[in-house]
């Protein structure tokens, strides 16, 4: 497996993960054919995560308001990728999230959460 091939995920996890939040994913429920399911049920994902500001310039691309953050998820121990139907809890705040961006390392998803 190359560096850029998703190696430098386990080794970024296990460097930064001590420095990161715990958090949780919380994913969807959805159908075979990735319908959300009603009643809509959640299954709660541990994961490792920080906040930090979105920049003037990620806001007006994204439209995302002034009380919108960046959300940085290590992807080390997570087995599927999160979807704009999911959420996060980090630092007691549940976000809705959303412009979910993986880094060339595939170490972490960058994405936008919004107050659920």
């Amino acid at each position: 497996m190359g560096l850029l091939d998703g190696g430098l995920q386990g080794i970024f996890g296990a460097a930064f993960a001590p420095l990161y939040l715990a958090g949780t994913l919380h994913r969807i429920g959805k159908d075979a054919e990735g319908q959300v399911v009603t009643p809509v049920t959640w299954t709660d994902v541990p994961i490792r995560a920080q906040q930090d500001e979105l920049s003037d310039q990620q806001r007006r691309d994204w439209g995302i308001p002034s009380r919108g953050v960046l959300l940085i998820v290590l992807q080390a121990g997570v087995a599927a990728e999160p979807t704009d139907d999911d959420e996060i809890t980090v630092a007691g705040q549940r976000w809705r999230i959303s412009h979910i961006e993986r880094d060339p390392a595939q170490a972490a998803w960058t994405m936008a959460g919004q107050p659920a």
